[in-house]
C-alpha cells in the first residue's frame, strides 16, 4: 500500500519526470535514425545480381567518402561491390540521399551491361528523388508496410 507523503510525493515526481525523459530522449533517438532502404524492384535486382545487403549498407556508410557522383536532387551514383569482388569489377547503384535521414537503393546495373542511364531516365529519376525526400515518417512507413520499400537493416 502507498501512502502520500512529501518524500514519497517527491520520489514519484522525480520517477514521473524520468520516465518522461527517457521517452522524450528515446522519441528523439527514433527521429535520428537514418531510414536505410531499397525499392521493390531494386530488392528484385539486388537478388538476382546477388548484391548483399551487407555491400549495400557498408556504401551507404561510404557516402562521405567521395566515392560517388552526386547527379543531383539528392540523386547519387555510387559503386556496390560484388560478392568476393572489389567495387572496381563491381556494380553501379542509384541511393536517394539525404545525410541522417533517409538512403533508397532505387536501381543497379553491372558495367558490362551498359555505360549510364540517359538523359531522359536521369530526368525522371531526378523527379522521384525530390518527391521521395519530401515523405514525412508517416509516408515512408506506409510505403515499407505496402512493400513498395524494404529495410535494409531493422
Amino acid at each position: 500500500e502507498f501512502k502520500a507523503s512529501p518524500i514519497n510525493g517527491q520520489i514519484l515526481s522525480l520517477f514521473f519526470r524520468f520516465d518522461f525523459e527517457l521517452i522524450r530522449l528515446s522519441h528523439c533517438a527514433i527521429l535520428k535514425v537514418m531510414k536505410k532502404l531499397m525499392s521493390k524492384w531494386f530488392n528484385k535486382w539486388a537478388k538476382k545480381s546477388k548484391t548483399t545487403k551487407n555491400s549495400l549498407l557498408a556504401a551507404i556508410e561510404d557516402m562521405d567518402s567521395g566515392n560517388v557522383v552526386d547527379l543531383g536532387s539528392g540523386l547519387y551514383k555510387v559503386r556496390v561491390s560484388r560478392q568476393n569482388q572489389g567495387r572496381s569489377s563491381g556494380f553501379r547503384t542509384l541511393l536517394i540521399y539525404k545525410k541522417e535521414h533517409l538512403a533508397v537503393f532505387i536501381y543497379g546495373f553491372a558495367k558490362n551491361e551498359r555505360d549510364n542511364i540517359s538523359a531522359k531516365e536521369l530526368m525522371i529519376l531526378k523527379k522521384q528523388a525530390k518527391q521521395i525526400l519530401k515523405f514525412n515518417q508517416d509516408e515512408i512507413d506506409h510505403a515499407i508496410g505496402c512493400g513498395e520499400f524494404i529495410e535494409l537493416e531493422y
